[in-house]
C-alpha cells in the first residue's frame, strides 16, 4: 500500500514537472517567434546543425543559431528562470563574461522539446582559420603575431577565471576582415580541473602525454593546443599520424621563419608537459614582444 502511494506521489510530482516544463516549451516558442524570422539552414555536424535568421525588429540583422540536440548533451545545469542548460550554453556563458572581447557573444538562448538554440551574431565576411588558412597559406610571421597574440590573450582570461576550453583548434576561431578573432565552440569546456583522461575535443591536437599517460592537465593541454594553432599560422601543416598517435616536425617545413618563432614552437610543443612554456611564459616570448603591422 506504501509503495502504491508513493508511486501516486511520485507520478503526481512528475506529472506537475512536465506541465512546467511544457509551460516553458510554449513561452520559449512564442519568445522566439516574436524576435526571428526566415530560419534557413546552412551545414550540418555532428556537433548540431548550423542556421541563418533574420531579426524581426530589424530584417537587415542577421544572426547565426546553432542548434543543440538534447539527447548528445552529457551534463545539465539549472538555470534560475526554469530552463534547463546545457553545458555548451553554460560554459560560453562564463566565458563570454571571462573573455568579453574575444569569444563570440552569445546573444540568447531557447530550449525547446528536444533541443536548445543559441544565438549568436553573424559576423561580416569572417572565416575560421582553417579556412583562411586553406586560401592563404602559411601567413607572415606579423600577421601571426597579430592573431597569436589574441588568442593567447582569451586563453589567459579562461585560465584566470577557472575555465578550459579543451578544443582549441583553427576551426574553433573565428577572424573577421581586420584580423580580429572569436573563439567559438564550448561543446567540451569544463571547470579547471586537476587533470582530464576523458577522450573529448579534437585528438590529432590532443596533448602527447595523453597518448603516453592516459591523461592531461588543462594549462598543458590549453599551450600545446596554442603551439598547434601557432604552428599552422606559420607552416600551415599539421603532421599527426593516426597509428603511432604522434605528432613530428619537419625541419623543410620550418627554413622561412625567424630563430625567435622557432624558439616558441619548441616551448609550446615541448613533449614533456613539465617543461612546457605556461600561458604567462608565451605572453613575454621573444617573438611575441616585437610589434606586429
Amino acid at each position: 500500500m506504501n509503495d502504491k502511494y508513493e508511486q501516486q506521489v511520485t507520478e503526481i510530482e512528475h506529472q506537475k514537472w512536465w506541465n512546467k516544463k511544457l509551460a516553458i516549451f510554449e513561452s520559449e516558442y512564442y519568445r522566439f517567434m516574436d524576435q526571428y524570422a526566415n530560419l534557413q539552414e546552412m551545414l550540418q555536424s555532428t556537433n548540431g546543425v548550423i542556421y541563418s535568421a533574420e531579426t524581426v525588429s530589424d530584417p537587415s540583422k542577421t544572426v547565426i543559431m546553432k542548434k543543440i540536440w538534447k539527447d548528445r548533451v552529457a551534463t545539465f545545469h539549472d538555470f534560475p528562470d526554469g530552463r534547463e542548460c546545457p553545458n555548451e550554453i553554460w560554459y560560453h556563458l562564463k566565458a563570454q563574461k571571462a573573455s568579453p572581447k574575444l569569444i563570440i557573444p552569445l546573444l540568447d538562448w531557447f530550449e525547446f522539446e528536444e533541443f536548445y538554440l543559441a544565438v549568436m551574431p553573424k559576423i561580416d565576411d569572417a572565416q575560421d582559420l582553417f579556412q583562411l588558412l586553406q586560401q592563404h597559406g602559411p601567413l607572415s610571421e606579423d600577421r601571426a603575431k597579430k592573431i597569436f597574440r589574441q588568442l593567447v590573450k582569451v586563453c589567459d582570461d579562461l585560465q584566470q577565471n577557472g575555465i578550459c576550453h579543451r578544443d582549441i583548434k583553427d576551426e574553433n576561431v573565428l577572424i573577421d576582415k581586420h584580423d580580429r578573432i572569436y573563439l567559438i565552440d564550448f561543446g567540451t569546456t569544463m571547470d579547471y580541473d586537476s587533470s582530464y583522461s576523458d577522450l573529448v575535443g579534437t585528438e590529432c591536437f590532443f596533448s602527447p602525454e595523453y597518448f603516453d599517460r592516459g591523461f592531461f592537465r588543462p594549462e598543458e593541454l590549453t599551450v600545446w593546443s596554442l603551439g598547434a594553432v601557432l604552428y599552422m599560422l606559420l607552416v600551415r601543416c599539421w603532421r599527426f599520424d593516426r597509428q603511432t598517435q604522434s605528432w613530428h616536425r619537419a625541419t623543410s617545413d620550418e627554413r622561412h621563419l625567424s630563430a625567435s618563432a622557432i624558439q616558441l614552437i619548441d616551448q609550446v610543443l615541448n613533449p614533456i608537459p613539465e617543461d612546457r612554456a605556461t600561458i604567462a611564459a608565451i605572453a613575454n616570448a621573444e617573438w611575441l614582444s616585437t610589434s606586429a603591422n
